[in-house]
């Protein structure tokens, strides 16, 4: 077996083209000019220190705090997934209770078990003819918070998919109860780039915003940044977190690329113009398509308040061809995606993306639509949302005592583990919720259109572990 060093130089040369995160899409002009094993140091004199830091990594700091508006920003060398776990644990947890969209980022159900609390969902609307995700509405949280009294509600916005919901009327409802609103915006760090993406959650008046640079900005994989405004968070709780979750020898070839990003698109403003241009050409472009075509949710529908249009879901308009399947359709043509769901496929675009890059996409799916056969027997069966009852604390059912059942005889006991398909990463059911049979067969539907889902410690997805 060829290791992953030999692996990733032969796919380097492979010529395929990246749909997918990183934002630099492996695009030469943003390449620095730093070689990793000559550059590749410690906490040395002259270089500061990410956790005490004073001179030019506290300068790094104030530059993204400039740049995205925040009271205070933090540097992250382990991606978002370190900002959601300190930001939670950064709470002040009186009431040990928090309310989460129930379509986040595992990242925050793992801080839900570090943290020991308590946990109630609010549900985004559902965009039926895909299975999308909408937006949240704001009178749900408000539901919520005049019935209970919570540490902080955390929601997704954008989606993976793109949907923004309305923050601006969330933050206000949650700072009426003096709530602190948590904003995961891992797929927004463009925002503040351009007028013509939707607004940063912060500028909308969340408390804390965690936002991932790697993945929609030419910064290197695990780059984020977490920023700050907030009354009703300590900062110093925070930081102190933000030290915890991360190493104590973090990468300076990391934080160098965070400094480069901002630099060059803070030098480079009319990079985002250029790439806004080939984005709505092919947005166009794609939307013609008789088939195999491009979804955009409507505006003020299923409480979509705004739309990132840098996400492109393109779909068969029959609902034959599923995501996974149109993946390969278009691997054979040398295009990787970033995420195939049952019914559609993500184009995840950036900055990076050249006009040719998306050129290469549009040749791809003009030969896709050519060669379309839709068949009556290959109808997609529709999946059925799934609302699980919770029965016991993510983390309490963690730590009890399981046994590993089949799937078909779990109906009825309380899950001890997740299932979830990554990407996007939004578990199926959570450790502590009821197994039903709809849970199962969706789970079954996966499975049989090639989907393979993780968390499940049978990997061949026939069983589950239960609480005993």
């Amino acid at each position: 077996m060829e290791s992953l060093y030999e692996k990733l130089l032969a796919y380097e040369n492979k010529g395929r083209y990246p749909f997918h995160m990183p934002g630099h899409k492996r695009n030469k002009s943003f390449e620095f000019a730093l070689k990793p094993y000559g550059c590749d140091i410690t906490e040395i004199d002259g270089f500061d220190n990410l956790h005490h830091s004073e001179e030019i990594i506290e300068s790094l700091r104030l530059k993204l705090g400039k740049t995205f508006k925040a009271k205070e920003s933090f540097i992250s060398v382990n991606g978002s997934t370190a900002g959601i776990l300190a930001t939670i644990s950064a709470l002040d947890k009186k009431h040990k209770r928090i309310l989460v969209s129930r379509n986040c980022h595992k990242a925050v159900f793992h801080s839900i078990i570090i943290n020991n609390l308590e946990v109630d969902y609010v549900y985004p609307q559902i965009i039926e003819k895909l299975g999308i995700n909408g937006g949240i509405k704001p009178s749900d949280v408000e539901n919520f918070l005049k019935e209970k009294e919570y540490d902080g509600v955390l929601l997704t916005s954008p989606t993976y998919e793109g949907v923004v919901s309305d923050i601006e009327e969330i933050a206000k409802i949650c700072h009426k109860y003096k709530t602190p609103l948590i904003v995961d915006q891992a797929h927004g760090a463009h925002f503040v780039f351009s007028d013509e993406f939707p607004k940063s959650a912060l500028e909308l008046g969340a408390d804390v915003v965690i936002e991932s640079l790697h993945k929609t900005l030419p910064a290197m994989t695990q780059t984020g940044v977490v920023n700050y405004k907030s009354d009703l968070i300590s900062l110093d709780r925070l930081k102190k977190y933000m030290e915890i979750y991360q190493s104590s020898s973090p990468s300076y070839i990391l934080m160098a690329s965070i400094d480069y990003c901002i630099d060059y698109l803070n030098k480079h403003k009319n990079i985002f113009k250029t790439y806004n241009s080939n984005l709505l050409w092919a947005r166009e472009k794609l939307s013609e398509e008789k088939n195999i075509s491009l979804f955009t949710p409507k505006i003020g529908e299923n409480s979509v308040f705004a739309y990132d249009n840098t996400k492109l879901v393109i779909y068969d308009k029959n609902l034959c061809y599923s995501g996974a399947y149109l993946h390969e359709l278009y691997r054979a043509e040398g295009i990787e995606m970033e995420l195939d769901s049952l019914t559609y496929l993500l184009a995840y675009s950036t900055v990076g993306d050249t006009r040719e890059g998306f050129e290469i996409l549009l040749k791809a799916t003009e030969k896709i639509n050519k060669s379309y056969c839709k068949k009556k027997e290959m109808e997609l069966p529709k999946l059925l949302p799934l609302i699980n009852e919770s029965k016991m604390k993510i983390s309490e059912a963690i730590e009890a005592k399981g046994e590993v059942l089949p799937i078909e005889e779990a109906v009825g006991k309380i899950s001890k583990e997740f299932a979830f398909y990554y990407p996007p990463g939004i578990p199926l059911i959570t450790p502590g919720e009821v197994i039903t049979r709809q849970f199962v067969a969706n789970m079954r539907t996966y499975t049989k259109y090639g989907f393979e889902l993780n968390g499940l410690s049978d990997k061949n997805n026939k069983g589950i572990k239960v609480v005993k």
